[in-house]
Parts: C-alpha cells; sequence; structure tokens
C-alpha cells in the first residue's frame, strides 16, 4: 500500500527506511483524524510482532535496514 509523501524505492544505498506493516485494517478508517471508537489491536499486535520487533532492533543497534519477508 502507498504511504502518503513517500516515494518506493529499493533499500542499496539507503541510510534509513520506513516499513509499513500489513496488520489487515481498512486505511479508509484513518480518513477523518477522530479517536478509534472502539479498542484496536493494530498498536499492541505491532509492538508484540517478532519480526517487527527484530527489525527495528536490528536498524537501531546497527542502522542496518532489513527487509521485510
Amino acid at each position: 500500500m502507498p504511504v502518503w509523501g513517500l516515494t518506493e524505492t529499493n533499500l542499496s544505498g539507503l541510510a534509513s527506511a520506513y516499513q509499513l506493516f500489513d496488520r489487515g485494517w481498512n486505511p479508509e478508517t484513518y480518513r477523518v483524524c477522530a479517536p478509534a471508537t472502539n479498542v484496536s489491536s493494530i498498536h499492541e499486535g505491532l509492538r508484540r510482532d517478532t519480526q517487527a520487533v527484530n527489525q527495528l532492533v536490528v536498524f537501531l543497534k546497527t542502522g542496518v535496514i532489513v527487509p521485510a519477508n
């Protein structure tokens, strides 16, 4: 899914990157800036996603960008 304001590119030669994780939610929900109407597992789910956490740890410790599988 495209991220508004960012250009997609390959990983070669980048010093930093943004990884978008598809957690199965409908992005149209966030077109209006308003509090969620119910509890969402999206943020908690990502914090508990081993692959996401490992990618972040490696990047913060080494600066290496780990491609998503």
